[in-house]
């Protein structure tokens, strides 16, 4: 899975069922002694929340002391990580989640990390999702006779808007990716205030979205 939308998070959270995502190849060692294992592992689950773009800019995955288990079976390990996710200053928790997976021992004091499922709520999940919002950010990636292109970077992923400008400070926005067809007008007296209209524009329809 990448990319996890918004209608996945509520049709799981209709079922009833948590978000499994999966990541695998990890292979790193570490030594089972101090935080090593626990930080390669939490290392992973933020990989995995980037990768769906639920982990806002300096936000962090942490395992609470205790709260990383495992148990072997011949050759093969199975642990199990209950983790936090911190907003950017450290102190407040937003979401939490649990990690699974297998590990293959090393030797007597050394795990290789083989492969991840990270578990999240529905309604953690999309805490995550409204904090993202505060990456939300547009690029003009193209401009000419025709009007302008702007990508945003959004937690649904991509959305693209077609901007043609019509009069002195007023610009005609199309967008019809991946939300749906919107058209609206938006006045502005520089491309810089352009831009920081189309993102604030953006996280209130996401958020109104969001909190259906």
């Amino acid at each position: 899975m990448k990319d996890i939308k918004w209608e996945e998070i509520k049709e799981a959270e209709k079922a009833g069922e948590e978000i499994g995502l999966e990541l695998y190849d990890i292979l790193e060692e570490a030594s089972i002694y101090g935080r090593e294992l626990d930080n390669v592992i939490e290392k992973n689950i933020e990989e995995v929340l980037k990768r769906e773009k639920l982990l806002p800019r300096n936000y962090s995955v942490v395992i609470p002391m205790g709260a990383l288990r495992w148990t072997c079976e011949d050759d093969t390990c199975y642990y199990t990580a209950d983790f936090e996710v911190f907003d950017e200053t450290g102190n407040r928790v937003v979401a939490t989640g649990t990690a699974t997976g297998t590990m293959i021992p090393i030797d007597k004091d050394k795990m290789e990390v083989i492969d991840m499922r990270v578990w999240l709520p529905p309604e953690n999940a999309k805490k995550l999702k409204v904090e993202k919002l505060k990456d939300l950010y547009c690029t003009e990636t193209g401009r000419g006779t025709r009007g302008s292109i702007f990508v945003c970077d959004t937690p649904e992923g991509d959305i693209i808007f077609k901007v043609k400008k019509i009069d002195a400070y007023k610009y005609s926005v199309l967008s019809e990716h991946p939300l749906g067809k919107y058209k609206t007008l938006f006045y502005a007296s520089n491309r810089g205030e352009l831009k920081r209209k189309l993102e604030e524009w953006l996280k209130h329809l996401l958020k109104e979205m969001y909190e259906e």
